[in-house]
């Protein structure tokens, strides 16, 4: 039972932070400013939307993402159910959590973002 509550919280947490925050660009931008770690191609994207996000404030990294590579990655990475099928799956493997686990932990990885984001936005 606690392997569940694990993984579906370790889920919920990278959704939270994918979808809700700004985290991921944010990180992003420190690592290339302190190692130049990224391509002039990678450091154009983060000006695009640097530059997208000064038009539109609400836009989302995720969905940026996918407006400006509309392939089936950009989407897996826009939809919070869709990236949550597969990064649940990662405890599973990594683990040793029983694939019988998956269903459980997935429905409740789902009530806990989805809950923790209407608690925090209303």
């Amino acid at each position: 039972m606690l392997e569940i509550i694990v993984q579906a919280s370790i889920t919920a947490v990278c959704l939270y932070i994918w979808f809700e925050t700004d985290a991921a660009i944010e990180y992003l931008k420190a690592i290339d400013r302190t190692a130049g770690f990224f391509t002039k191609e990678k450091n154009e994207i983060i000006e695009k939307f640097d530059k997208q996000r000064k038009l539109s404030p609400s836009i989302s990294l995720p969905e940026f993402l996918c407006i400006e590579n509309n392939n089936f990655l950009a989407r897996l990475f826009a939809c919070p159910t869709c990236l949550g099928v597969w990064i649940n799956i990662i405890p599973s493997l990594t683990m040793s959590v029983p694939l019988s686990y998956y269903f459980p932990s997935l429905m409740l990885s789902f009530f806990l973002y989805y809950g923790l984001n209407k608690l925090i936005n209303g």
